[in-house]
């Protein structure tokens, strides 16, 4: 077992033994006829603004305030906690209340959004190393246009050497709009090799109509797809773990907005 696989299991753990801490707590003043939701509610705050720091954190690397793997770790550790003290603070029913339920939606989606990124930055850098070497995202268009160049000085040298239009009309109707920038981008989502086999299928069926230069040609054109595809790939990628967090961030700010006023509220309410 690695020492990855074994943090991961003591973080579990100790999540779970907090929560089931929680809900003794929780149903013992319950049965004392005390209401918990107060100090649940208290939690709670301080739970969202640790996880919204790890965000400062970031933008001060330079101050010595911890590792930035060690924040991440309590970030991931902690906000799964926060899912059962939002359920024991609300009693496990939807709020009522615009603030309330403009509170809690926010929350139940910045969570997903938290979990949706946990995956993705645990389960595509590992994909990207299987698919060509890894490219800045931004210089990705670059390389987009080095090989549409290939592609098409390769079809003009067919069309000058042969008399076979068979590659510079399956360029036009299939390959030039591929080549022109990202492309297929829900099927790199979900992993699809269709356009892929489709377009390398479209250019093994031209072979019987060409001689030996022309399929010569026709090998380069297919190397092109296979690396413009990977470039996509790794372009779909990318857009994804960059993407996600101009959900989740702005998503936390404005579920912190929503709180306060719920606290404010709240607090009004209690001192009546």
């Amino acid at each position: 077992m690695t020492n990855f696989v074994l943090r991961r299991i003591i973080g579990v753990v100790i999540v779970a033994v907090l929560t089931l801490l929680l809900l003794v707590a929780t149903r013992t003043m319950e049965s004392a006829l005390l209401s918990p939701r107060t100090w649940l509610g208290w939690l709670l705050v301080v739970i969202v603004l640790f996880l919204a720091s790890y965000r400062v954190r970031k933008q001060f690397s330079m101050l010595p305030l911890g590792s930035s793997a060690g924040w991440l770790q309590c970030h991931i550790y902690v906000g799964l906690l926060s899912l059962p003290v939002f359920l024991l603070h609300s009693g496990a029913q939807w709020p009522g209340g615009l603030i309330e339920v403009m509170t809690g939606l926010l929350f139940l989606i910045v969570f997903c959004t938290g979990v949706v990124g946990l995956i993705l930055t645990r389960t595509i850098p590992p994909r990207l190393t299987d698919r060509g070497e890894e490219v800045i995202r931004e210089r990705i268009p670059v390389f987009i246009r080095i090989l549409r160049e290939e592609a098409e000085a390769a079809v003009a040298g067919a069309k000058d050497e042969a008399p076979s239009e068979v590659l510079s009309e399956l360029y036009l109707r299939r390959l030039h709009s591929f080549f022109q920038r990202p492309t297929n981008f829900f099927s790199h989502v979900i992993h699809s090799a269709k356009p892929r086999t489709g377009l390398l299928s479209a250019l093994a069926d031209t072979r019987r109509f060409l001689n030996t230069q022309d399929e010569q040609t026709m090998e380069r054109l297919a190397e092109c797809v296979r690396r413009k595809d990977d470039l996509d790939y790794q372009y779909t990628m990318q857009s994804l773990l960059k993407y996600w967090l101009f959900l989740h961030v702005p998503l936390t700010w404005a579920m912190i907005v929503f709180a306060s006023c719920h606290v404010v509220t709240a607090m009004a309410y209690t001192s009546q």
